[in-house]
């Protein structure tokens, strides 16, 4: 019964405050609703995208492709699609429709990779619908990009020790890399690293040892998540063929 009589004499003032709170708990509630669903990109497009886990070649370019699947487009609106794959700053991987016009269910991706260009590494992958400019559905994933290098194999006699050589492909994944020699003596069963170097900003690496002499040599990099594993062929150092050269060299 005081709750009543409380009420009855000053309720007007007391039930005024409690509504102008209840607004503006519900003010508040309802302002920050758009900018969840904005959070959540509730488009009226859906996509999805199946990136790509493609291997480049050491020299040369080639395609590569990924899928977006799509709901929600309606017939009668023209809509522009966009893809593409970036890493840091580089120039992205510009993709595009293998089969126009974009349609719901899936939709295969081609891009275009060239080995000196495009460097081995995780991707972004975004795709991207718009009608007049507007964003309709987008989606995003992580793709990834490999190669295999390719090592090549050089070589001279100096009078310091015998030099080896070479400028491994692509040569944008291979700066900084390790590369480590291998000899195996003329007459023994066994090859040893005889020592390492670091492929230059050039692209070039470059040893020299008097251990290296009569037999065998070859050259190898161990690997890492985006550069696979490769090795060079293996070649033999032999007596120089001519008065004019130094004693020993690559045959």
């Amino acid at each position: 019964m005081s709750r009543w009589t409380t009420v009855a004499t000053n309720g007007r003032k007391r039930w005024a405050a409690v509504v102008a709170g209840a607004a503006l708990v519900l003010t508040t509630a309802f302002a920050a609703a758009p900018a969840n669903a904005d959070t959540a990109q509730a488009y009226p497009v859906t996509m999805k995208i199946s990136p790509f886990s493609a291997t480049k070649p050491a020299s040369g370019c080639k395609d590569i492709f990924w899928w977006v699947t799509v709901s929600g487009l309606k017939s009668g609106t023209v809509y522009k699609f966009t893809s593409s794959a970036k890493q840091g700053t580089a120039d992205p991987i510009t993709g595009s429709l293998v089969s126009y016009p974009l349609k719901n269910g899936s939709n295969k991706v081609r891009g275009y990779v060239c080995s000196s260009l495009d460097k081995s590494g995780p991707y972004k992958i975004n795709a991207a619908v718009r009608v007049d400019g507007k964003v309709q559905g987008a989606a995003e994933a992580r793709g990834a990009l490999r190669v295999t290098p390719v090592l090549d194999l050089n070589g001279y006699d100096t009078t310091s020790g015998f030099y080896v050589y070479g400028y491994p492909s692509p040569a944008i994944d291979m700066k900084g890399k390790e590369i480590r020699i291998y000899f195996k003596k003329k007459g023994t069963s066994t090859f040893k690293v005889v020592g390492k170097t670091t492929v230059n900003s050039s692209g070039k690496w470059g040893f020299k040892s008097k251990a290296i002499t009569l037999g065998h040599v070859y050259v190898s990099y161990a690997g890492s998540d985006y550069v696979l594993k490769a090795r060079s062929v293996t070649r033999e150092i032999v007596p120089a063929r001519s008065s004019s050269a130094t004693g020993v060299s690559l045959g």
